[in-house]
């Protein structure tokens, strides 16, 4: 169920897997996703990656569904999962607001994105203010990129369709 936690200390054992419940993209850390709080310290087994399973829940019915609130449009929304006092690896120096690349948290959202039948979100955790969130972008369509790539080309294409001209009229 989703909830608060609170413990006095923590730690994550290389290999363990982190289950966060969402059921409202709207809500509130707590009511509306799982927030794990302590009052210790979190300290990190190893310098292994770390796996978070972001879970989607209906938010009437409490089984696997789509989170009140999401749509595919939603971008970079932050969901505070886990705080409190310390941590034994020190974030600080990498800068506030820091986002972690797949080598120290890995987010398997495969269930999320078969419950939710968006394929094309992304996932991520930053750090802030000695807490760490869980970050939800929406991806483009692949039409977008199309789009993009058509216009960066446009300049392109005209450069060398006036380069040939000129060289005709020379001629």
């Amino acid at each position: 169920t989703i909830g608060s936690f609170t413990a006095d200390g923590l730690t994550w054992n290389d290999g363990g897997i982190y289950n966060w419940e969402i059921k409202d993209f709207g809500g509130s850390e707590g009511t509306d996703w799982d927030l794990f709080t302590f009052s210790g310290a979190l300290n990190f087994d190893t310098d292994d990656t770390y796996t978070i399973r972001p879970l989607a829940v209906d938010k009437t019915t409490g089984a696997a569904g789509t989170p009140e609130g999401f749509t595919r449009d939603d971008t970079k929304t932050p969901f505070k999962f886990l705080a409190g006092g310390s941590f034994t690896k020190d974030f600080n120096p990498i800068g506030e607001g820091y986002v972690f690349d797949s080598d120290f948290f890995n987010i398997d959202d495969s269930e999320f994105q078969w419950v939710t039948q968006d394929f094309r979100g992304h996932w991520q955790v930053k750090h802030q203010s000695n807490a760490l969130y869980l970050v939800y972008s929406a991806v483009p369509e692949p039409s977008t990129y199309v789009m993009v790539v058509g216009a960066m080309f446009l300049p392109v294409w005209s450069f060398f369709r006036r380069r040939r001209s000129r060289r005709k009229e020379e001629e």
